[in-house]
Protein backbone atom coordinates (compact mmCIF):
# COMPACT_ATOMS: atom_id res chain seq x y z
CA UNK A 1 0.00 0.00 0.00
CA UNK A 2 1.73 3.56 -1.03
CA UNK A 3 1.76 6.29 1.54
CA UNK A 4 -0.91 8.21 -0.23
CA UNK A 5 -3.30 5.04 0.17
CA UNK A 6 -2.37 4.57 3.62
CA UNK A 7 -3.82 7.86 4.88
CA UNK A 8 -6.82 8.26 2.73
CA UNK A 9 -7.41 4.95 4.90
CA UNK A 10 -7.11 6.83 7.92
CA UNK A 11 -9.18 9.57 6.25
CA UNK A 12 -12.07 7.37 5.57
CA UNK A 13 -11.53 5.35 9.56
CA UNK A 14 -11.53 9.00 10.98
CA UNK A 15 -14.92 9.62 9.10
CA UNK A 16 -16.57 6.52 10.55
CA UNK A 17 -15.65 6.95 14.37
CA UNK A 18 -18.27 7.85 16.21
CA UNK A 19 -16.52 8.61 19.71
CA UNK A 20 -13.96 11.01 20.62
CA UNK A 21 -11.66 7.95 22.05
CA UNK A 22 -12.00 6.09 19.08
CA UNK A 23 -10.59 9.04 17.05
CA UNK A 24 -7.96 9.82 20.10
CA UNK A 25 -6.68 5.73 19.34
CA UNK A 26 -6.93 5.93 15.23
CA UNK A 27 -4.65 9.08 15.92
CA UNK A 28 -2.05 7.98 18.00
CA UNK A 29 -1.29 4.83 15.84
CA UNK A 30 -1.75 7.09 12.56
CA UNK A 31 1.13 9.54 14.04
CA UNK A 32 2.96 6.82 15.09
CA UNK A 33 3.07 5.68 12.03
CA UNK A 34 4.35 8.57 9.96
CA UNK A 35 6.78 8.59 12.52
CA UNK A 36 6.19 11.07 15.40
CA UNK A 37 5.71 10.58 18.74
CA UNK A 38 3.00 12.61 20.19
CA UNK A 39 -0.04 14.67 19.25
CA UNK A 40 -2.47 17.21 20.02
CA UNK A 41 -5.49 18.23 18.57
CA UNK A 42 -7.17 21.36 20.08
CA UNK A 43 -8.99 24.30 20.17
CA UNK A 44 -6.91 27.36 21.23
CA UNK A 45 -9.19 28.38 24.22
CA UNK A 46 -9.38 27.92 27.45
CA UNK A 47 -8.40 23.81 28.37
CA UNK A 48 -9.10 23.47 31.89
CA UNK A 49 -12.70 21.54 31.13
CA UNK A 50 -9.96 18.71 29.00
CA UNK A 51 -9.63 15.79 30.81
CA UNK A 52 -8.52 12.21 29.57
CA UNK A 53 -12.04 10.44 29.67
CA UNK A 54 -13.09 13.75 27.02
CA UNK A 55 -16.08 14.44 28.69
CA UNK A 56 -15.36 18.22 26.81
CA UNK A 57 -16.03 16.54 23.54
CA UNK A 58 -19.25 14.63 24.69
CA UNK A 59 -20.39 18.01 25.88
CA UNK A 60 -19.42 19.53 22.76
CA UNK A 61 -17.74 22.53 24.75
CA UNK A 62 -14.46 22.26 22.44
CA UNK A 63 -11.96 20.15 20.63
CA UNK A 64 -9.12 18.46 22.70
CA UNK A 65 -7.61 15.58 22.49
CA UNK A 66 -3.95 13.80 22.46
CA UNK A 67 -1.03 11.53 23.67
CA UNK A 68 1.45 14.16 25.31
CA UNK A 69 3.33 13.64 28.29
CA UNK A 70 0.32 13.69 31.20
CA UNK A 71 2.62 15.90 33.02
CA UNK A 72 3.28 18.10 30.32
CA UNK A 73 -0.78 18.72 29.78
CA UNK A 74 -1.35 19.24 33.43
CA UNK A 75 1.18 22.06 33.26
CA UNK A 76 -0.02 23.17 29.76
CA UNK A 77 -3.38 24.05 31.52
CA UNK A 78 -2.69 24.97 34.71
CA UNK A 79 -0.06 28.05 33.38
CA UNK A 80 -2.71 28.87 30.97
CA UNK A 81 0.37 28.14 28.24
CA UNK A 82 -2.09 28.46 25.70
CA UNK A 83 -2.80 32.23 25.89
CA UNK A 84 1.18 32.75 24.99
CA UNK A 85 1.93 29.44 23.26
CA UNK A 86 4.48 30.49 20.53
CA UNK A 87 3.30 27.17 18.65
CA UNK A 88 -0.14 28.24 18.08
CA UNK A 89 0.13 31.92 17.98
CA UNK A 90 2.68 31.05 14.90
CA UNK A 91 -0.33 28.69 13.61
CA UNK A 92 -2.52 31.88 13.80
CA UNK A 93 -0.23 33.23 10.87
CA UNK A 94 -0.60 30.32 8.35
CA UNK A 95 -3.12 28.18 6.59
CA UNK A 96 -0.71 25.15 6.16
CA UNK A 97 1.88 23.14 8.34
CA UNK A 98 5.49 24.49 9.57
CA UNK A 99 7.86 22.79 11.41
CA UNK A 100 8.58 24.77 14.93
CA UNK A 101 11.70 25.81 13.78
CA UNK A 102 10.14 28.19 11.38
CA UNK A 103 8.06 29.70 13.59
CA UNK A 104 10.74 32.86 14.08
CA UNK A 105 9.84 33.34 10.50
CA UNK A 106 5.99 33.38 11.51
CA UNK A 107 6.08 36.10 14.60
CA UNK A 108 8.47 37.84 16.73
CA UNK A 109 9.60 35.32 19.80
CA UNK A 110 9.63 36.95 22.77
CA UNK A 111 11.26 36.07 25.78
CA UNK A 112 8.22 34.58 27.52
CA UNK A 113 8.08 32.50 24.26
CA UNK A 114 12.06 31.30 24.54
CA UNK A 115 10.65 30.23 28.04
CA UNK A 116 7.92 28.19 27.10
CA UNK A 117 9.97 26.08 24.32
CA UNK A 118 12.53 25.11 27.00
CA UNK A 119 9.67 24.08 29.36
CA UNK A 120 7.98 22.03 26.19
CA UNK A 121 11.82 20.52 26.07
CA UNK A 122 12.27 19.88 29.89
CA UNK A 123 8.92 18.03 29.61
CA UNK A 124 10.64 15.84 27.03
CA UNK A 125 9.25 17.38 23.57
CA UNK A 126 12.03 18.46 21.20
CA UNK A 127 10.67 19.41 18.17
CA UNK A 128 7.51 19.08 15.73
CA UNK A 129 4.94 19.69 13.05
CA UNK A 130 1.63 22.16 13.41
CA UNK A 131 -1.20 21.82 10.93
CA UNK A 132 -3.45 25.12 11.65
CA UNK A 133 -7.20 24.56 11.65
CA UNK A 134 -8.90 27.97 11.09
CA UNK A 135 -13.00 28.03 10.46
CA UNK A 136 -14.67 31.21 10.13
CA UNK A 137 -16.87 31.81 13.30
CA UNK A 138 -15.03 29.15 15.30
CA UNK A 139 -12.49 29.03 17.54
CA UNK A 140 -9.10 28.67 16.04
CA UNK A 141 -7.13 25.41 16.50
CA UNK A 142 -4.60 22.75 15.11
CA UNK A 143 -3.36 19.38 14.75
CA UNK A 144 0.45 18.91 16.65
CA UNK A 145 2.93 16.60 16.25
CA UNK A 146 5.46 16.27 17.83
CA UNK A 147 9.02 14.37 18.50
CA UNK A 148 10.18 13.31 21.98
CA UNK A 149 13.75 14.30 23.40
CA UNK A 150 16.24 13.52 20.83
CA UNK A 151 14.15 12.40 18.10
CA UNK A 152 14.84 13.64 14.48
CA UNK A 153 11.70 15.01 12.53
CA UNK A 154 10.39 12.85 10.07
CA UNK A 155 10.77 15.13 7.52
CA UNK A 156 9.59 12.90 4.22
CA UNK A 157 6.47 12.17 5.87
CA UNK A 158 5.42 16.55 6.44
CA UNK A 159 3.17 16.74 3.56
CA UNK A 160 0.96 13.29 5.13
CA UNK A 161 0.80 14.97 8.34
CA UNK A 162 -0.69 17.86 6.95
CA UNK A 163 -3.44 15.60 5.81
CA UNK A 164 -4.15 13.49 8.01
CA UNK A 165 -3.88 16.54 11.08
CA UNK A 166 -6.71 18.72 8.53
CA UNK A 167 -8.92 15.52 8.10
CA UNK A 168 -8.55 14.92 11.88
CA UNK A 169 -9.26 17.92 12.97
CA UNK A 170 -12.45 18.09 10.71
CA UNK A 171 -13.44 14.42 11.98
CA UNK A 172 -13.15 16.11 15.70
CA UNK A 173 -15.23 19.52 14.31
CA UNK A 174 -17.99 16.75 13.05
CA UNK A 175 -18.25 15.15 16.19
CA UNK A 176 -18.34 18.45 18.28
CA UNK A 177 -20.92 19.76 16.13
CA UNK A 178 -22.67 17.14 15.89
CA UNK A 179 -23.68 16.59 19.23
CA UNK A 180 -24.85 20.22 19.88
CA UNK A 181 -28.60 20.17 20.19
CA UNK A 182 -30.40 21.50 17.06
CA UNK A 183 -32.58 23.89 19.44
CA UNK A 184 -28.78 25.52 20.31
CA UNK A 185 -28.44 26.13 16.59
CA UNK A 186 -28.97 29.67 15.17
CA UNK A 187 -32.45 29.31 13.94
CA UNK A 188 -33.54 30.54 10.14
CA UNK A 189 -35.73 33.64 9.66
CA UNK A 190 -38.39 33.51 6.74
CA UNK A 191 -37.56 36.06 4.63
CA UNK A 192 -40.40 38.66 3.90
CA UNK A 193 -41.91 39.51 0.72
CA UNK A 194 -39.41 42.85 0.68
Amino acid sequence: MSRLEAVQALVDRARSVNSPSSLRNLLADGTREIGFDYFALIHHVDLTRYTDHLPHMKKRDLVALGTYPDAWIETYIEDNIVANDPVLLASHRTNVGFKWSDIPSLIPLSDAHREIRLRTVKAGIDDGFTVPAHVPGEANGSCNFAMASGGALPERNLEIAQLIGGFAFQAARAMVSNARPEASLPQKKPLTQR
